[in-house]
């Protein structure tokens, strides 16, 4: 049931992550698969992860997902072939409210419960239930290039807080909560 209940919560998050209009991209060196797998792969150790990975023109995706944790991380880079700008920035974060309404349906109910802003990185640290189970979630929102938005999801059952913490302050080091101290 649980892993049923993941795999829809994993098309939620593309189908959700259709919502912001990327555009395609001239160039789209292969290698970014690599190096977003290379740099986040350290995290989700093979022992107790498992990942599929993606490479499209307007975006580069790596699904990683933890049955012994139930949980989730989620790495979506958009490229835009116009760069990021001013007006696509306020598309994005304009567009925010739908993208977490639609990606977080599978947890309702849900509840912002803080946001922050680490030099240009966004977090969003929600509350969350899963099949009656509460969840910890968090989304990072990082312009990375001119060109190129990387946002990343973890997420997994509040019970297992101190794990969700370790995971997220080895993603984000400097930005892995919003919380004091």
């Amino acid at each position: 049931m649980r892993k049923r209940g993941l795999l829809i919560a994993l098309l939620l998050i593309m189908q959700g992550a259709g919502i912001v209009s990327a555009q395609p991209e001239d160039d789209n060196p292969k290698a970014e698969i690599y190096a977003a797998i290379d740099r986040f792969d350290a995290v989700f150790g093979p022992d107790v992860w498992r990942y599929t990975a993606s490479d499209q023109p307007v975006r580069t995706t790596v699904f990683w997902l933890s049955q012994p944790l139930n949980g989730v991380g989620y790495l979506d880079i958009l490229r835009y072939r116009d760069g990021f700008g001013a007006g696509a920035a306020a598309e994005f974060l304009a567009n925010l409210n739908t993208w977490f309404a639609a990606v977080l349906s599978n947890y309702q109910p849900w509840t912002l419960k803080r946001f922050c802003n680490f030099g240009g990185l966004l977090l969003y640290e929600f509350d969350g239930t899963f099949s009656d189970e509460p969840y910890a979630i968090r989304y990072w929102f990082d312009q990375i290039a001119p060109d190129a938005v990387l946002t990343m999801q973890l997420l997994m059952p509040a019970r297992l807080r101190t794990e969700f913490e370790g995971y997220a302050a080895q993603l984000f080091p400097d930005a892995s909560s919003c919380a004091p101290g």
